[in-house]
């Protein structure tokens, strides 16, 4: 991606630098500009549509490599705003990390099973917009400490765990993270093992707007 859009800036720099020669001063500058705005506008839409088609371009954030087994999550959300129903689909919003935590918690169930394994479906939303780190046990800015229980089932391919879960919000904030985790949230009790902790670009909601979040976890085999 960015080797091809090094490639055409530059190759538009030599059309230029031709063109100069025998436009105007001034139109040659005009069209340089629309030149720029073009290729601007290029680069966004590959990297959105990249961003989009995982199965198509999986390189920018791998779900795995050679001779090795990993684990990716990938968040997609559907925002439906109360005043006039209007839903707007961001597609995939987050690619990144999967905790530690829920690692560590795997090694232990394969040494002693309890029956939290098949719970990592409470879904959390939050506000804080600090980078991914796969250290992250819960939200850095939750609002509130409700869950919601998703569904659970099989993605696309066997190997890919789904859970989907809608969030109604009573106020107006910028949703800025998503959770996963395998409890619900009481008073009295942790807040369990944290699966993954996704960030992304705010989403604006008011009261009774509502969040679709789609949460997969990829578990890939050695290849």
């Amino acid at each position: 991606m960015i080797k091809l859009m090094d490639y055409l800036k530059e190759l538009l720099r030599a059309k230029f630098r031709r063109l100069k020669l025998w436009l105007g001063v001034d139109l040659a500058y005009n069209f340089k500009k629309f030149i720029t705005r073009l290729s601007r506008k290029i680069e966004d839409s590959l990297t959105r549509f990249m961003a989009n088609h995982p199965d198509i371009y999986p390189a920018g954030q791998p779900f795995s490599t050679v001779g090795q087994a990993l684990f990716g999550g990938g968040l997609y959300l559907k925002h439906t705003r109360y005043s006039d129903g209007k839903t707007v689909d961001y597609g995939l919003v987050s690619r990144a990390k999967v905790t530690a935590e829920f690692v560590n918690f795997l090694t232990d169930q394969l040494q002693t099973e309890d029956t939290t394994i098949g719970d990592f479906k409470y879904h959390i939303s939050g506000t804080d917009a600090t980078a991914e780190a796969n250290t992250h046990t819960s939200l850095l800015g939750a609002i509130g400490t409700a869950r919601v229980a998703g569904t659970q089932t099989e993605g696309a391919s066997a190997y890919i765990y789904r859970s989907v879960a809608t969030i109604t919000y009573t106020q107006t904030v910028a949703v800025t993270e998503h959770g996963i985790s395998n409890t619900a949230y009481t008073s009295s009790q942790a807040d369990g093992v944290l699966l993954d902790r996704s960030t992304f670009s705010a989403v604006n909601v008011v009261s009774n707007d509502t969040i679709a979040f789609t949460y997969e976890l990829t578990c890939t085999a050695e290849a």
